[in-house]
């Protein structure tokens, strides 16, 4: 029974991990860590364990570049003027 070159002996269904490049790559693709996990198709935790241990974890704290959602009264407000 061949088990995968990636998959250690004691736990069978563990996932290979996440090569640097890949989430360099995602990183540069996207304005946030969220977005880059979801381009990559990974979980938000493993996506900042794997890219803090590699050391590229740099968060966008201030949101820039993220467009925010706008309320329905603002909206109303812009349109009368």
């Amino acid at each position: 029974m061949n088990i995968g070159i990636w998959r250690t002996k004691s736990n069978p269904f563990q996932k290979p991990p996440l090569p640097k490049w890949l989430i360099e790559w995602s990183i540069k693709q996207t304005p946030s860590m969220t977005q880059a996990s979801k381009l990559i198709g990974c979980s938000y935790g493993c996506f900042r364990k794997w890219s803090k241990l590699y050391g590229v974890w740099n968060p966008n704290q201030a949101g820039k570049g993220i467009s925010k959602k706008k309320s329905k009264d603002i909206q109303k407000r812009w349109l009368k003027l």
